[in-house]
This record gives C-alpha cells, sequence and structure tokens, in this order.
C-alpha cells in the first residue's frame, strides 16, 4: 500500500524533475552533504553522550536502591515531557530556527552532565539528583525533538530526503553501540566518576558542531503570523483528517507503550536474572545498538522496496516474539543475541514508521506532524512505570513475558480493525474518489508519496 499526497493538477517540469531525481538518488547522498556530515557526527557525540548518562544514571540508581521502579524513572523521566511539550514544540520548529533550538537543548544537556559529574566527583550524589537532571533534560529534549528531526529536511536537497531521515537513525545506532560499552568498561573499570567524565567530554564538541550548521530556511505560510495555539489547532486538525498519518501514529503508539519499555528492565535483568553486572548490561546494551545499527543499513539499502506497512507489521510482531524469548532465557550469550534480534525489529518498525510520517507530511505542517509523533513518545512513561511496577510484584522475567503478549495482541487488534478501512480509504484516493486538498509546498518540496 502507498500514501500518496497529490500535487495540483498541474504539475511543473521542476517537480517532475525533482521527482525523477528524488528516484534515482543512491541511498547514501546524503553523506557527501557537508551540512549533514557536521549535523550526523554533531548528533553521534551527542546521542553517545546520553547514552552513556542514561547507563549510569540507571546503574547507580540499582545500586542505592535495588529498586526496578526507580531504575524505571530515568527513562520515564526523559520521555514524559514529550507527552505535553512535544506539540508546542513542534510549533516552535515551524515558526523559529530549528538550528537554534537543537542548540539551546544541547546547552541543556551539557549543563546537566556538568551537575552530575561534579556531585558524582565530590561525593555528594543522590537519588533525587539523578532524577532531578533526568527530567531537565527530558523537558529541553522534548522542546527541542521536533526541530532536530525536521532539521535534517533544511540541510539536504529533497531527493535525497529519505535517505537522509534512515541515515540519521545511523547516529542513534552508532552512539547505542558506543554509549553503552564505553560506559559499562569504565564503571566497571574505573568506577562510576569516570562515565559521568566521559559523558561531558563527548557533548561538548557537539555544540560548535551544531552552530556551524547553515540550514536552508523552511517556508513559512501565512498561518505562522497567526497566534500559536490556532496554528496547533490547525497542525491537529490536518493529522485527524489523513487516514494514513492516523494508522501510522497509532501504531506507534501501541508499540511504545507496550514491547518497546523493555529497556526499563536491563539492569534488573544483567543484576537479579543474569548476574553479569555492569560490564554485562554494557553489553547488553550494546547489542540492542548492534542491532539497531544492522537494521538501518538494511532499510536505507532497500528503501522503497517493500511497503511501508508491510514492514512494520512484521517488524513489529517479530518484535514481541523476540522480547517474549528474552523474558523467558537465563542464558547470558542466548539473551545478548535475541536483544540485538529484538532490537533490529525494533529499529525497522520505528525507523519505517518515522521516515513514511515525515516524508507525507508537507514541509508547513512538518513540525506539527512530527512533534505528534514525539506524543506518542510522551507516552512510554506508562509503559516503563507499569513494566518497572509490575517487575516488582511478579519479577522482571513474568513482567516483561506479560507485556509482549499484551503488545502483540493490541497491535493486531490495530491491524485487523483499522486496516480493511484504511486501504478502502487509500485506494479510492488513488482512484481519484476522495479529493485530497492541495496545500502550498515550498520549491522543490516532493510530491510523490511513500509507502505505506
Amino acid at each position: 500500500m502507498r500514501i500518496h499526497v497529490f500535487p495540483a493538477p498541474r504539475e511543473g517540469g521542476q517537480q517532475r524533475a525533482a521527482a525523477r531525481a528524488g528516484q534515482s538518488a543512491g541511498p547514501f547522498a546524503a553523506l557527501t552533504n557537508g551540512q549533514y556530515q557536521r549535523f550526523s557526527v554533531a548528533a553521534i557525540l551527542s546521542f553517545t553522550a546520553l547514552a552513556i548518562e542514561t547507563l549510569a544514571r540507571g546503574w547507580i540508581l540499582q545500586l542505592m536502591t535495588g529498586s526496578p521502579l526507580l531504575v524505571s524513572l530515568v527513562p520515564a523521566l526523559l520521555m514524559l515531557p514529550m507527552l505535553f511539550l512535544s506539540v508546542p514544540g513542534g510549533e516552535l520548529a515551524d515558526r523559529f530556527s530549528r538550528k537554534a533550538i537543537t542548540l539551546g537543548y544541547e546547552l541543556v544537556a551539557v549543563a546537566t552532565y556538568v551537575a552530575m559529574a561534579a556531585l558524582v566527583l565530590t561525593g555528594n550524589l543522590q537519588a533525587w539528583h539523578v532524577l532531578a537532571a533526568t527530567a531537565i533534560q527530558g523537558i529541553g529534549a522534548a522542546l527541542a525533538a521536533p526541530a532536530r528531526q525536521t532539521l535534517i529536511t533544511d540541510l539536504v536537497a529533497t531527493r535525497h530526503q529519505r535517505g537522509a531521515i534512515g541515515l540519521s537513525m545511523m547516529s542513534v545506532n552508532l552512539a547505542a553501540i558506543a554509549g553503552p560499552a564505553l560506559g559499562g568498561f569504565l564503571i566497571a573499570r574505573y568506577g562510576m566518576s569516570h562515565a559521568f567524565l566521559a559523558a561531558l567530554i563527548l557533548s561538548l564538541p557537539a555544540l560548535p558542531l551544531y552552530f556551524s550548521l547553515k540550514p536552508a530556511a523552511p517556508a513559512r505560510t501565512a498561518a505562522h503570523r497567526g497566534g500559536m495555539f490556532a496554528n496547533l489547532r490547525d497542525g491537529l486538525k490536518y493529522i485527524s483528517g489523513d487516514a494514513s498519518l492516523r494508522w501510522l501514529l497509532l501504531a506507534c503508539v501501541v508499540m511504545i507503550v507496550t514491547i518497546n519499555s523493555w529497556g526499563a528492565l536491563f539492569p534488573a535483568f544483567a543484576e537479579d536474572v543474569l548476574g553479569v553486572g555492569a560490564a554485562g548490561l554494557g553489553v547488553i546494551s550494546t547489542a540492542v545498538g548492534v542491532g539497531s545499527l544492522a537494521a538501518t543499513l538494511v532499510l536505507v539499502v532497500v528503501a522503497g522496496r517493500m511497503p511501508d506497512k508491510t514492514v512494520e507489521v512484521i517488524s513489529g510482531f517479530s518484535f514481541a516474539a523476540l522480547a517474549l524469548g528474552i523474558a523467558v532465557s537465563t542464558i547470558y550469550p542466548v539473551t545478548t543475541v535475541l536483544v540485538a534480534l529484538a532490537a533490529f525489529a525494533a529499529t525497522a518498525f520505528f525507523q519505517t514508521n518515522l521516515t513514511a510520517v515525515q516524508l507525507h507530511a508537507p514541509d508547513e505542517y512538518r513540525g506539527r506532524v512530527i512533534s505528534v509523533r514525539f506524543v506518542a513518545w510522551g507516552l512510554q512513561p506508562v509503559g516503563l512505570l507499569a513494566l518497572g511496577g509490575l517487575a516488582e510484584v511478579i519479577g522482571p522475567q513474568w513482567a516483561l513475558g506479560a507485556f509482549a503478549v499484551a503488545g502483540a495482541a493490541a497491535f493486531l487488534a490495530l491491524v485487523l480493525i483499522l486496516r480493511p478501512h484504511h486501504v478502502r480509504n487509500l485506494e479510492a484516493k488513488a482512484r481519484g474518489r476522495i479529493h485530497m486538498p492541495h496545500f502550498h509546498r515550498p520549491h522543490g518540496a516532493p510530491t510523490g508519496g511513500s509507502d505505506d
């Protein structure tokens, strides 16, 4: 199936040429763009620092409290602000400089890293310090996430945008490999303070790299001279009227709230189930990065050869099955392999979903559309805290198994209930039976659709 965003009836030669160029662009063409290269390096440094901090904060709470529920608060507090602040962040991304917003968040992140390193070095760190720093960083991330994501389309040509969006996940995946591996090694070999210092040192070079970017200004419509709340309503109305976006966003919510909460139990599995300590936790977390990176590379190479929705359905059910296998396993090497495979499936689902959502939205709505997807990520603390609380009662293995089954059942219900109407709606659009409104598009914007 395909999501179609139809252009105005008379498409100009420049638009047709852009579409043909987009079809012929290689999957790695965006990497030849110097702006995108600097953005990618900065993102790798920034996400690696965040991965080290997240692992170190979770592990130090595990040692301080031994409570899976408190440990799960670290990722929960990073994600919870997205529930409330991502939509305003999307409006900011459509109204103001996306580069400035991204740089502002990086300054907030560095400030939290300085505070954590100072508290650890002086021996004054307490559990509430960890949670407070994480909450502050989560608020900054929620406001900046739509700007950081949509900044990609301001840095590269239209014909390279699909590849650039996919390749941007490599930054996250490389960080997910390097961060936990480095953090786990430093904690086990030298102590907690070295991990927090490493995060701070890595985050600093990202600041001048982001500052050096010179993105093209995105299209600003007359609507953006109006009030913020009116613009938010306009963006939400656009999303609610698009069946394809509704399906994509609901599928994302189901997976985020249920199965994708699995990472909250990694410290408990490493300590209580597998008995491998901080070093083992680093290896397990690194396996997530390895699986995710492999999925990103595969998706970039085969982009467009399989409908996006097919990829989402297959990878979603695979993620659930592999999470159930992790819940059952008590053998460290087997669990590590299953974690890598599950991360492959999870990344295939979420990366495909993100690409379809972002390319489906016209530029003047893109920040607000992406912000709603980040709101879905803001719902993850519901799953994280529920999973952590359930693990307190019945143990981490039974809790993860229950979430895997519940997630698979909810996703199956979504596919069975919403898919028939969704298919008929898209087929009617393809035959021209449903009128598609024509939104203003910036010069050279893509007029084709992405697979769904």
